[in-house]
């Protein structure tokens, strides 16, 4: 059930446990569905904002972070890898919505305040558990189902925001790394053809990780505040496309000053072969279309 869909009572009456052929895996899912679908309402569909972002969401963000620990505790046990996964995923989603908060009057700033430093910490930890259950199960993303690639491409970019961005003593810097290294092992062990889904995330993620250091700058001009939970990684993917595109123009102007000269070494422009200049951005768009991102 998508958490963008509210819970009718059908779905109420089977969390209620009045439906005792619902198998355990489907119980766990939908209450992990039914808590992203009301912080969903809650925190991104606020109608006292032009954005439908909930003002100072740090309050309701922790009542419903216990809610997700309390259904943590009482069924954990039963999850299957992929129900861990997609609870990890709505962790980190409905930590969004605090890291992303923009206090009213404030200047614009990439960096945390005050009242996100824990998340932070407990979001880092959070990405780092999904991606090692990917690694160590990796047999849950070779099913290739969209809301588990969703799930550890955000996890991902997840890290890498709060690493390019956040101060050092918050971060593992090993462990986030390991982890990022670990999936993109993973993802490119997966690809089958070129260019296909697997082999262009994998891109993307290497394109993104020599973009991490952001200290001091500000969020992308004009960025879409609307995008509910991806509003804290959408400046990641603006900022890599923007890269790229300076990127390219330098090859561009590399290639003219080698054949005037009569050189003929490559000009060390990205890790990327030149001819994929022609194709990241749309990759960009095909792979972040369906997460809201484009």
């Amino acid at each position: 059930m998508p958490a963008s869909l509210k819970a009718n009572n059908a779905v109420l009456d089977a969390l209620g446990g009045r439906s005792r052929k619902l198998p355990k895996v489907m119980e766990s899912q939908l209450h992990i569905a039914y808590i992203s679908s009301k912080y969903s309402t809650l925190l991104g569909q606020y109608e006292g904002s032009s954005t439908g972002l909930l003002p100072a969401p740090h309050t309701l963000v922790c009542a419903l972070d216990t809610e997700l620990s309390i259904l943590q505790n009482r069924y954990s046990e039963t999850w299957s890898p992929a129900t861990e996964i997609a609870f990890l995923g709505a962790r980190l989603n409905l930590y969004a919505y605090v890291l992303a908060d923009c206090p009213p009057n404030s200047a614009p700033s990439l960096e945390p305040n005050e009242d996100s430093v824990e998340f932070i910490v407990l979001g880092g930890r959070a990405a780092v558990r999904l991606l090692h259950i990917v690694h160590t199960s990796p047999h849950e993303l070779a099913k290739g189902t969209q809301h588990t690639d969703y799930c550890v491409v955000y996890a991902v970019l997840f890290l890498l925001r709060i690493f390019g961005t956040a101060q050092k003593a918050l971060i593992d810097e090993t462990a986030v790394w390991n982890a990022i290294s670990q999936t993109w092992t993973l993802l490119k062990g997966l690809s089958k053809v070129e260019r296909d889904h697997m082999a262009r995330i994998c891109t993307i993620i290497e394109y993104v990780t020599n973009c991490v250091d952001w200290k001091g700058e500000i969020p992308a001009p004009g960025k879409v505040r609307s995008l509910m939970a991806n509003n804290f990684i959408a400046d990641i993917v603006i900022r890599a496309r923007q890269r790229y595109h300076a990127h390219a123009e330098s090859a561009a102007d590399g290639m003219v000053q080698a054949c005037e000269t009569e050189e003929t070494r490559f000009p060390n422009w990205s890790e990327f072969r030149f001819e994929d200049q022609d194709t990241l951005l749309a990759e960009f768009g095909d792979i972040f279309e369906s997460y809201g991102l484009s």
